[in-house]
């Protein structure tokens, strides 16, 4: 199948424009579709955890495939749920392809910091087309996928994640500020502690007791400093396999 590839979709209302024209089914088609089992569950951020939600749908492709030579396809993802969001299309011969399908956040990439939480029973729907608006689809599309995912919380500081700007602290020379912050730990937590993670000598972090950051400015002259931390927490999944997390952040103090 000598096509250029495309993905595109996501969840919600994603790739579900209204199309244009009528929908025209092109000369080429997927068959023999199978379809994977797809269950699981995922704590964000946990790094020793399973990979991201993925799962491949195998497919023969069928019909005048030299109708497809030099033009784009897309592969459109449609999942109310949002765990799965994007594809691509695998060649494994000139007539069979998979489907693969995974998470990936259209913020922050690869990375499942904002990824819905909850327990999710749905079906994806997945259409292989000549436009970005499927309007000339492959016979045979959409295809259904239902799955089973669990996705609970993750370890986040109030006002911190990523794509925020550094978390700006003020006060007035000689006099110390300190202001306390809740964590929110992902269950099952057994521990967590906080490390410093570079600076300029005016901020300090402190873990203090269940759930809270503790910043503290230091009482310094006039002048722009900054600190970093890491923050650590050990627990388990629901099933009790071993699960790390870790979230980072960064603290712009002013004194003036």
């Amino acid at each position: 199948m000598a096509a250029t590839l495309a993905a595109c979709g996501g969840g919600g209302s994603a790739g579900t424009a209204a199309p244009e024209a009528a929908a025209k089914p092109v000369a080429v088609g997927l068959s023999g579709v199978k379809l994977p089992t797809v269950s699981g569950e995922r704590m964000i951020g946990n790094q020793f955890g399973a990979a991201l939600p993925q799962a491949d749908i195998e497919a023969d492709v069928t019909g005048d495939l030299a109708t497809l030579s030099g033009k784009q396809v897309y592969v459109v993802v449609n999942d109310p749920n949002g765990i799965f969001n994007n594809a691509v299309l695998i060649p494994d011969s000139s007539t069979h392809y998979r489907l693969r399908l995974f998470y990936e956040s259209a913020t922050y990439g690869a990375t499942d910091y904002d990824m819905p939480v909850g327990d999710f029973k749905s079906s994806v729907q997945v259409s292989v087309c000549l436009d970005a608006k499927c309007n000339q689809p492959f016979a045979g599309t959409p295809i259904l996928m239902p799955y089973s995912y669990k996705v609970e919380p993750g370890l986040r500081v109030q006002g911190f994640g990523p794509g925020l700007a550094p978390y700006a602290l003020s006060g007035t020379p000689a006099t110390a500020v300190v202001k306390d912050l809740p964590v929110t730990l992902p269950p099952r937590t057994t521990h967590w502690h906080i490390e410093d993670n570079g600076g300029n000598g005016g901020v300090k972090f402190t873990a203090v007791g269940p759930s809270t950051l503790r910043i503290e400015g230091q009482a310094v002259a006039a002048g722009s400093y900054y600190g970093n931390f890491i923050l650590r927490a050990t627990g388990t999944t629901s099933s009790g396999a071993a699960a790390e997390f870790l979230t980072s952040g960064a603290v712009a103090y002013e004194v003036k």
